[in-house]
């Protein structure tokens, strides 16, 4: 995630690896979003988060030889960058594994999250699939959603042609999966 191209040099490296850019379009900068929730300075480890207000969700942690700074998303920011990737590059049922797997994210940096988020499909697909599971995270995170405190967008979003419509996040997932409103 970039705001900019990457250096022409970064092409010109031999690795085995895919470098994939992805314009980092998705949350609104972070002094416009430290709304009611707030974002943490540090996390419980320790670790600073990032100052810049381009991206207040990055975790800095020292790397390498020179212990430069490798700076990586916390998993609730992760997590909306992944559902960014459904359905072109990740499948709705890969999203919905990884959401129940994730029983310790930070409900606070959630709501922050997502009331930064720019994307209505994300922060739909997020909360319909994230009330599939019964984290302790999920009913602050839903109540946030039920007191508006982010914009869920107005109409029906069709992320799965011909898939059933999520009856309160009116979001379309495919038919297999359990769409009840929680």
């Amino acid at each position: 995630y970039a705001k900019r191209s990457l250096p022409a040099w970064v092409s010109a490296v031999p690795l085995r690896e895919k470098l994939v850019l992805h314009r980092d379009r998705l949350f609104a900068p972070a002094t416009s979003r430290r709304g009611k929730a707030g974002l943490p300075g540090h996390d419980k480890s320790g670790r600073t988060e990032s100052t810049d207000a381009y991206r207040q969700d990055l975790t800095a942690e020292a790397w390498g030889a020179w212990d430069w700074d490798i700076l990586y998303s916390t998993p609730e920011q992760a997590i909306l960058e992944l559902l960014e990737q459904v359905p072109k590059r990740e499948s709705v049922a890969h999203a919905d594994a990884v959401i129940a797997g994730l029983a310790d994210l930070s409900s606070r940096r959630l709501v922050a999250l997502l009331a930064g988020c720019r994307s209505v499909k994300v922060k739909r697909l997020f909360l319909a699939l994230a009330g599939r599971h019964r984290h302790p995270w999920v009913r602050r995170v839903q109540e946030a959603a039920d007191r508006s405190e982010f914009d869920l967008g107005r109409g029906k979003r069709v992320l799965v042609p011909g898939g059933r419509l999520h009856p309160k996040y009116l979001i379309t997932l495919p038919a297999e999966l359990d769409v009840r409103s929680e």
